[in-house]
């Protein structure tokens, strides 16, 4: 029971790092186009229509370099 406890806790770990950065948390491109394509699907269902809104948040990288994970703990 404990070995089925501690691979459910790995998976979801490995989820969560492939669909989200590990340095904000928020969710990454990859789970992005997996919502996209669950939209579209939605809304070819039900004849409607849906928006993706894109903010791009300059020098971003700059900011991810220079502060690395560290500066998520502190």
């Amino acid at each position: 029971m404990a070995e089925i406890k501690q691979r459910q806790r790995v998976e979801k770990k490995l989820e969560q790092s492939a669909t989200h950065d590990q340095l904000t948390g928020l969710p990454n491109r990859l789970l992005l186009k997996d919502r996209v394509n669950q939209a579209i699907a939605a809304s070819k269902r039900k004849k409607s229509f849906f928006a993706v809104l894109f903010i791009d948040l300059d020098q971003f990288k700059s900011i991810n370099d220079t502060f690395g994970h560290e500066w998520m703990g502190k």
